[in-house]
Parts: structure tokens; C-alpha cells; sequence
């Protein structure tokens, strides 16, 4: 082949006629090199010996197709198992967390709010209370907001779930506080046991008027 032998130096092949027909076969080496393969045939036709031969080129086989692997419903979940576990928890996290943003949008929107103005009765002397997100407000806090002088005095403003407003003592109070009532002849001393405090009250630190609550800013002490 192409000059050089592929096989043995002799592949002498012996055919035979089929049957009746002018076909004749035999068995050969089987040659995967591609090339050009000579081929002699010799035979005897009615007492005469006749001699031919002939080439062919040999081509390289192609190469077998792959064998198309059809995968079942089965088979697929068992190749996609560890995405779809890992899809599954992904899912699962993203699920918890919108469910917990909601739960503490739902918590806040439910959590009392704070109402209402406290005024040192002077012209642009009132803090919006509705500014502080804690239903809870204490008097330092109401200081830096506003121009208050409540002196050694810490109190707290609560605003509960039942809609009031409520005034009680802190820990470290060192001051008397008390609130006016109608009809009282002096102010009420302020406790840490929550008093409600009603709009129009007044504050006092050490008898002194320091603050009202209001409903509407703007009020002016008379």
C-alpha cells in the first residue's frame, strides 16, 4: 500500500464459484491502513489460464457514531439531584427571609406610635413627637430635639397600644416632677408608676413650668 506492504508478503485468496452463478468469493485479510491495495487474480477458463489485476483505494473507515443514550424521568432526576437540592434550600432561605422582612413590617405597623407635640410655650418651641419612632421618649431625648430645660430631671413620655399618653419618673430622676390637673389646687408628683397625661397638661421640674403636651403645635402658655 502506497509502497509499503501492509501485511504478509503473500495473501494468496481461493475463490469459490456460488452455486451455478459467475460470482466467486473468498476470505481476505482485513487492512485498516488506507492506501491503494493491488489486487492479482489467476484463474482457468476453458483450459486457458488468465491473469488480471487491478487496484483499489482503501479509505480510512469512519468512525462509528456515538450511541444516542436516551435518559428517563428517572435517570434525569437522578443527574439533576444535587441541583434541585441545592435549588430546593436556596428557595427555602429566600422563602424565610421575605417571610421575616414581613413579620417585622407587620411588627413595626403594629407597634404604638407616638402623638402629639410637646411646647415650651415660646413661639417655634414645639417637637413633634410623631418624629421618634420608640413609643417610648425620654426627657434627654426631648432636649436634643428641642429647646427644653428640664435641668437634673429624666422622665419618659410612653404611648402604649391603648392610644394614650402616658408620663412616668426614670431610673436616675434626681428632680420632682409633676403634672397639672383640672381642678387640682397643685400638681400631681410624677412616679415611676405611668400617670396619663392628657392634652393641655402641663410640666413642672422643682415647681417650675417647663412643658405641656399638645395635640396641635403652636399653643402659647397665657
Amino acid at each position: 500500500m502506497n509502497g509499503l506492504p501492509a501485511g504478509p508478503p503473500t495473501n494468496d485468496v481461493v475463490l469459490k464459484q456460488q452455486g451455478n452463478t459467475p460470482f466467486f468469493s473468498g476470505q481476505t485479510l482485513i487492512y485498516n491502513q488506507p492506501g491503494q491495495l493491488q489486487i492479482q487474480a489467476q484463474g482457468t477458463y476453458q483450459q486457458v489460464k488468465r491473469q488480471t489485476s487491478f487496484t483499489l483505494q482503501l479509505l480510512k473507515p469512519p468512525v462509528p457514531p456515538r450511541p444516542v443514550y436516551h435518559c428517563d424521568l428517572n435517570c434525569q432526576l437522578k443527574q439533576h439531584t444535587p441541583l434541585i437540592i441545592t435549588g430546593a434550600i436556596a428557595l427555602f432561605v429566600l422563602l424565610a427571609i421575605v417571610l421575616l422582612a414581613l413579620a417585622v413590617m407587620r411588627w413595626r405597623r403594629e407597634q404604638p406610635k407616638p402623638y402629639g407635640y410637646l411646647t415650651n410655650g415660646r413661639p417655634n418651641g414645639d417637637v413633634d413627637l410623631s418624629r421618634f419612632r420608640r413609643p417610648v421618649i425620654s426627657s434627654i431625648d426631648l432636649q436634643t430635639k428641642g429647646n427644653f430645660n428640664f435641668g437634673l430631671a429624666n422622665f419618659e413620655l410612653v404611648f402604649p397600644k391603648d392610644g394614650k399618653a402616658y408620663i412616668r419618673l426614670a431610673r436616675s430622676n434626681s428632680s420632682r416632677v409633676a403634672i397639672d390637673f383640672p381642678g387640682e389646687p397643685k400638681p400631681k408628683d410624677v412616679t415611676a408608676q405611668e400617670i396619663e397625661i392628657k392634652p393641655g397638661r402641663k410640666i413642672y421640674v422643682n415647681d417650675r413650668k417647663v412643658a405641656s403636651f399638645e395635640t396641635s403645635p403652636g399653643k402659647r402658655w397665657t
